[in-house]
This record gives structure tokens, sequence and C-alpha cells, in this order.
């Protein structure tokens, strides 16, 4: 983005997706950004199948939105999104991410614009 864009685009860009993330969370959950153009949504109280539903919700709303439209650009994104639960799939604040890590390129290395979930792998497109 920043190569083809300039990198005021894609700052701009990145804060437009924080706050459509944002706008679809709770008031408990957390979002931020974890390095680069990556983000943690962290959903305290929230079964595995929830987040599923709540990671589903985050990435059709990101494959429908514009972006940067008042640069003049209408900028379309996709995701390669990982999710892994406490304490199901790690005890442990590193081991949950590195679970999620591991869901998430495993997306970017086969589908992408998809979700990969702890112990059950790629979701249906």
């Amino acid at each position: 983005m920043n190569d083809t864009h300039g990198h005021l685009v894609g700052s701009r860009l990145l804060a437009e997706v924080g706050y459509l993330i944002k706008a679809q969370l709770r008031l408990i959950d957390f979002a931020f950004r974890y390095g680069g153009d990556e983000f943690v949504v962290l959903l305290p109280q929230t079964s595995k199948d929830q987040a599923v539903v709540v990671a589903s919700r985050l990435r059709d709303s990101l494959r429908n939105g514009a972006f940067c439209s008042e640069m003049g650009l209408k900028l379309t994104l996709r995701a390669s999104m990982g999710l892994a639960t406490f304490p199901n799939d790690a005890q442990t604040p590193q081991e949950i991410i590195r679970q999620a890590d591991e869901m998430m390129y495993m997306v970017k290395n086969s589908t992408r614009d998809n979700i990969g979930v702890a112990s059950r792998g790629l979701m249906e497109p």
C-alpha cells in the first residue's frame, strides 16, 4: 500500500481499519494494532463459536468497505485472520498469540481472505 499510494494513505488506511474494528466490538472488548498491518482483538467472556461470528462479521465489513474515500480513493481490503481461545487452545497470553499467529499464516499461505481457527483449521470461505 505504501509503495503504491504513499505513507499518508497507508497511515490513514490503518486508522480507518482500526475505527471499523472498534465499531464492531462491545465495550468489554479490546482491539489494538500489534505491528505493521496486524491487529489483535480480545473478546473476554466469549466462546470460540461466538468469536468466529465476530471474526466473520469483521471480515465481511472489511470486504465490503471502501477505504480512504476522503482522499479520493476507494480502496478494498481482504484479511487473513487467526483465532485462538483461552483456555481451550492456550494457557498464556504468549501462547494464545502464537496459536492465532499460526492460524493467520495458514490462511495467508493458502486461501487468504479467510479465518483460521485453532484446533479447527480454515473456515469455509
